[in-house]
């Protein structure tokens, strides 16, 4: 089913930890709305923050508020910074969105997350639930008052409190009906009316009156400052409360600090009126103390953000979120102020994982014909030990720590037609000076073997880069991303690796940069597009025989292992649907092609599973890898496609033939793709070449670029070695 709603979401980051705890925060909504069947986010980012206030004078743009009408939500980060005073960012920033758009009812939960605990002696999960109701819009924050005679002895402030009748009762009302929507049906009004005889003494007569509208809602009040002393000593008698705006400012802070940290208290900023968007924000601040560690917790930010699905009316993904993170918590993966040693990546990741497990545990497995065995697809019993193993002993975190061992980076590659995309990649440098640029492939020098600098991108749409929005990204894209990569590490020339897709999209590279793309490495063989395969099998006399097997092979992967190809080339989405929900209907595809694309090679649990969440936790989602088959094969590149598999000049080629690859061609039609100067033939290892038999690429790049070889000659003086 294609989801039926779709939602506009508004980001302010802003300032200090902001952009940490809003990009955590949108990286799980994207992963919960990827799985879901009935709505769709899409985030749009507003960089108004208080580097924009120190560069402009404004921290919201002319139009900006018109701009933020057009959304369904406003998700908020954190604002203030310690070079600007504090009440020129409140008032410049939060204020200026929260007045306008009259959120006048701020809402604020509080309780004890399964598996954090609470500084208040042998307080448990259920005695602190409550929910604090603030007034948003008047009060103590009306920014009335003013300063005469400034610097003088007699130097006078003021800063008037502005309480009306009808804000205080639209507020009051609207908090009966959130304790009316709750179990208890109990609210406590707070205000100070023993000392503050006007505005509070209104405060408690307005509260009485609208209680007779809510018979079924029990009414008590508080005095401000006893309050503070019931919410430490009687936790369990409180649940809805509402009070004036700085007094449920300073309470919801005890009270989140009584759940056991600011960091993981949620707010909602409401218009109850759904005339103009409501914004969403963490109850914390800037922490610029911790800003750019990595630190902060996130669990504030994904309690609000189920918060605002819920407002959304999305209350099921709004109770999956929250679960998840109470999961995630109940698990001891909790930062620092809560206790823990986990940092913001980790406590996010933790909360897809949690995701992942709760699809595992409910998923429902078809039959299986009898002895079956490979022919219909990934077998039954696999796939069963698999999903346990996935449950209940695969550590994804030991895997995930065995690649943060390697070089990561990212950055922003330009494509001409899409903007900025994050690129995620590999470079391992080689200390030897003139080491040879390589995208994609290992290196090491030794036994007077040449030494490289390996590049090993993650491509868009794959592993940790970023996704493509825009139809039309195809090999002369991907191309670019690549080349460009490469150019913005410093290295003008270099040369490339590549197999299953990398063949396309490197020999697309010494297509359209010749000039920088010297020398290209390949371990899959596919025939030219205007190869006639039937005519090649009928007269098989002028192949060797490896070649004759090979072709055979080609031959009956076309008929009976493509049909995947099929259906990615031509409804990418609606497989994509498949993926993105369901991890074992993505364990089975990928499976399947491990074992049937491999020559005899031992799969581990751990290396399979590893793969898949290489894709089920990529930053574009499982569904986006498909993308590349349909872009690839229509009408725009199906001519980049032509000319890869053609004769490309002055790209010194270097190819790979490992036999047992279901798409290998014989050494004739390979010697037409260009200036073939090397060549090398395997027995074994299939496919995935530089997996099961990564000797065999290192033997080879180690060999095409040998000093004196011809491949390194176009190279100029990175040939490999110091001399």
């Amino acid at each position: 089913m294609v989801p039926t709603k779709n939602y506009k979401i508004a980001c302010i980051p802003a300032d200090g930890i902001g952009p940490e705890v809003i990009d955590a925060g949108v990286t799980v909504l994207k992963a919960l709305s990827a799985a879901s069947k009935s709505f769709t986010l899409d985030f749009e980012h507003y960089d108004w923050s208080s580097e924009t206030y120190k560069k402009t004078g404004k921290y919201i743009p002319d139009n900006g508020l018109e701009d933020l009408k057009k959304h369904d939500a406003i998700l908020f980060g954190a604002v203030g910074a310690p070079d600007v005073p504090d009440h020129i960012s409140l008032w410049g920033l939060r204020l200026a969105i929260c007045q306008p758009f009259q959120q006048y009812a701020n809402v604020r939960p509080t309780k004890i997350l399964r598996g954090t605990e609470s500084p208040l002696r042998k307080a448990q999960a259920g005695d602190l639930d409550w929910v604090i109701v603030r007034e948003n819009s008047e009060g103590e924050y009306a920014g009335q008052g003013g300063r005469s005679h400034r610097g003088q002895p007699w130097e006078i402030a003021t800063e008037t409190s502005i309480f009306t009748r009808h804000a205080v009762t639209r507020l009051i009302k609207f908090a009966f009906e959130v304790a009316q929507k709750r179990e208890k049906k109990h609210i406590t009004v707070v205000t100070k009316s023993n000392a503050q005889r006007n505005g509070m003494v209104m405060w408690d007569e307005i509260a009485a009156e609208v209680a007779k509208d809510f018979p079924d809602v029990k009414c008590d009040k508080m005095l401000v400052d006893a309050m503070t002393c019931r919410m430490v000593l009687q936790p369990q008698s409180l649940d809805t409360i509402v009070a004036t705006n700085l007094h449920a400012d300073i309470l919801s802070d005890l009270a989140a600090a009584l759940a056991g940290s600011i960091g993981i208290a949620p707010t909602s900023n409401l218009d109850p009126t759904r005339q103009n968007p409501s914004m969403f924000e963490p109850i914390h601040g800037s922490a610029f103390d911790i800003t750019g560690k990595g630190i902060a917790n996130p669990v504030g930010t994904f309690w609000t953000a189920a918060e605002m699905l819920r407002w959304l009316g999305e209350e099921t993904a709004a109770d999956k979120l929250l679960d998840c993170v109470e999961n995630v918590c109940g698990n001891g993966v909790m930062t620092k102020d809560l206790g823990g040693d986990a940092n913001t990546k980790q406590v996010t990741d933790a909360a897809k994982i949690d995701r992942l497990q709760q699809k595992l545990a409910v998923v429902d497995l078809p039959d299986e014909l009898d002895d079956a065995g490979w022919d219909c697809g990934a077998p039954l019993g696999d796939i069963k030990e698999l999903i346990t193993y996935w449950q209940n002993d695969y550590d994804w975190r030991k895997q995930e720590a065995k690649l943060n061992e390697l070089p990561n980076y990212s950055t922003g590659i330009e494509v001409e037609g899409f903007g900025e995309l994050q690129i995620h990649f590999i470079h391992q440098q080689s200390p030897v000076k003139n080491a040879v640029p390589l995208l994609f492939c290992h290196g090491y020098t030794k036994d007077g073997a040449p030494a490289f600098h390996v590049v090993a991108p993650s491509l868009p749409n794959f592993g940790f880069s970023e996704g493509v929005k825009k139809r039309g990204f195809g090999l002369p894209q991907y191309a670019e991303v690549c080349h460009k990569l490469m150019l913005k590490l410093g290295y003008k020339q270099y040369a490339t690796q590549g197999g299953d897709w990398g063949f396309w999209i490197t020999r697309t590279m010494g297509n359209l940069y010749p000039e920088a793309c010297k020398a290209s490495h390949i371990n899959m063989i596919p025939p030219a597009i205007d190869a006639d395969l039937s005519a090649a099998l009928k007269d098989l006399s002028s192949f060797s025989p490896q070649e004759q097997q090979a072709l055979q092979r080609l031959a009956k992967f076309r008929d009976d292992g493509a049909g995947y190809s099929h259906e990615q080339r031509t409804r990418p989405q609606t497989i994509g649907y498949g993926f993105s929900d369901s991890p074992t209907l993505l364990l089975s595809w990928i499976y399947e092609k491990l074992h049937d694309w491999s020559d005899e090679y031992a799969w581990t649990a751990d290396e399979i599973l590893t793969w898949v969440c290489m894709y089920w936790f990529s930053t574009a989602g499982p569904a986006a890898n498909v993308r590349i088959y349909y872009e690839a094969k229509h009408e725009k590149d199906i001519k980049s496609m032509t000319a890869a598999t053609g004769y490309i000049p002055n790209v010194k080629m270097g190819v790979m033939y490992n036999w047992r690859d279901m798409e290998t061609s014989p050494k004739a039609w390979a010697r037409k793709l260009g200036d073939v100067v090397f060549e090398s033939d395997n027995d074994r290892g299939g496919h995935f070449a530089a997996w099961e038999k990564p000797e065999h690429m290192a033997r080879d790049l180690k060999d095409m670029f040998r000093k004196g070889a011809e491949a390194a000659g176009g190279l100029g003086d990175a040939n490999g070695y110091d001399d």
